[in-house]
């Protein structure tokens, strides 16, 4: 079965790190060619491991536990109720609503996707109070 929550994991960390590594890369050939001195090498490289390296590495670790737990749980059906926008700038996640309790997503999806999934028949578990989507029904909607 596709599991929609783990490919997006997998593609919002590599997002993140193809970014880092190629920084990293960048630096460590102007420090070596001598154009970066120290201090500017050593700021590139915090930086990069704040913003870069750290959501990636999020993303990656959630990647593989979800991987693990999705195996020994059993999906259910439901319906997309609503979305909500994500920390960053045009991320967002989606909600389904279970025995009055709203479950959502990290927010790997874009803006534009969540929108477009409020409303749609999903196969969904819930892991660790966050909503695992294993697919989206295409065929099926509620709207």
């Amino acid at each position: 079965m596709k599991k929609l929550t783990l490919s997006k994991y997998l593609t919002t960390a590599l997002r993140w790190l193809m970014p880092f590594a190629l920084l990293e890369i960048l630096a460590c050939v102007l420090y070596f060619t001598g154009i970066a001195e120290g201090y500017l090498f050593a700021v590139v490289n915090v930086v990069d491991f704040v913003f870069l390296l750290l959501p990636g590495g999020y993303y990656l670790a959630m990647f593989f536990v979800f991987n693990k737990k999705s195996k020994s749980t059993t999906p259910e059906d439901g319906v997309i109720i609503n979305w909500e926008s994500g920390f960053f700038r045009y991320t967002g996640s989606v909600i389904v609503k279970v025995d009055g309790k709203e479950y959502s997503t990290a927010a790997y999806f874009s803006q534009e996707e969540a929108k477009e999934m409020v409303g749609k028949a999903v196969s969904y578990a819930i892991i660790a109070d966050t909503l695992f989507i294993y697919e989206v029904k295409e065929s099926e909607s509620i709207l």
